[in-house]
């Protein structure tokens, strides 16, 4: 399975949601040593029981467990976006993001994701990378590949409604990151409910402003 077959398998073309599937973690496949990878385990999901049809999930965990959790949600019939943009190191490089191991894990996933039937209709499940904050750009030793979510890497508060989402969960473990913060308070500002999981507790909704870029919800600063 090369790099273009993998792709094809996590952003079908008739799927509404494939254009924000970025494709650079999928470039380095071609390079995977097939007898490297090992038998990984699919993530449970306890948040939620079933598909939720107005209801679009943003994943903000480490890049192969959101994996992972896209998986596992896909079997419930979320669409999943992959949303990793850290640029491919050179070979034997230091780097900020490990995208080798995301490559191993799209190439696993795309084995079990083609067995998936997932509806053209149902909501998508956003998967990010959290790790892609962590800057090294004083570290001249490490490749620095990190970067920031901006609002064209995912889809606007009109388009999110003209497809009938009306709620985002958001699941992270602790804080909402502020790249994603700015974005779901857009979407708040115009009418889309924000929830929040920390991936065990059932979503709630909850109240973003501006002053809460990088708190704990343990601040009790969402309500």
């Amino acid at each position: 399975m090369i790099e273009k077959e993998v792709y094809k398998i996590w952003a079908p073309y008739n799927n509404k949601w494939s254009r924000w599937t970025k494709i650079i973690p999928f470039v380095a496949i071609k390079d995977i040593n097939i007898h490297e990878l090992f038998n990984y385990e699919e993530a449970k999901i306890y948040y939620i029981d079933k598909m939720l049809k107005d209801t679009a999930i943003f994943v903000d965990i480490a890049g192969v467990n959101a994996i992972k959790e896209g998986l596992a949600l896909a079997r419930m019939g979320y669409m999943p976006v992959v949303v990793f943009n850290g640029t491919n190191p050179l070979p034997d490089t230091l780097s900020a993001m490990d995208n080798i191991s995301i490559s191993y894990m799209l190439w696993w996933g795309a084995g079990i994701l083609k067995n998936i039937k997932i509806a053209e209709d149902n909501p998508p499940v956003f998967l990010f990378d959290s790790n892609r904050l962590k800057s090294y750009i004083n570290s001249p030793s490490v490749f620095d590949n990190s970067y920031d979510i901006y609002q064209q890497d995912v889809p606007t508060y009109k388009y999110l409604l003209k497809h009938g989402i009306k709620n985002i969960i958001i699941r992270t473990p602790d804080k909402i990151s502020k790249d994603l913060r700015k974005i779901l308070c857009t979407y708040q500002n115009f009418g889309i409910n924000i929830l929040y999981t920390n991936g065990y507790t059932r979503p709630r909704k909850i109240t973003l402003t501006k002053k809460d870029a990088g708190k704990t919800l343990d601040d009790n600063i969402f309500w």
